[in-house]
């Protein structure tokens, strides 16, 4: 969702209207992980895919260590 509310409101209001959500390319991402055959490309390219959550959840944690 964070990334939803960072590129879709700007303006930080704390709501995104349901034209520019369908119009966005994040939610084309997010549905191309429901497609049964996905490029292992197409995968890493993907902000949504479960390799780049790791990776993301890698740098959260590493933040912590000091």
């Amino acid at each position: 969702m964070r990334k939803f509310f960072f590129f879709l409101d700007p303006k930080r209001t704390g709501k995104i209207f349901i034209k520019d959500m369908l119009n966005s390319p994040i939610l084309n991402e997010f549905h191309e992980l429901k497609q049964e055959k996905i490029a292992i490309e197409d995968l890493s390219s993907n902000w949504f895919s479960i390799d780049n959550a790791f990776r993301v959840y890698n740098h959260y944690v590493r933040l912590d260590l000091d």
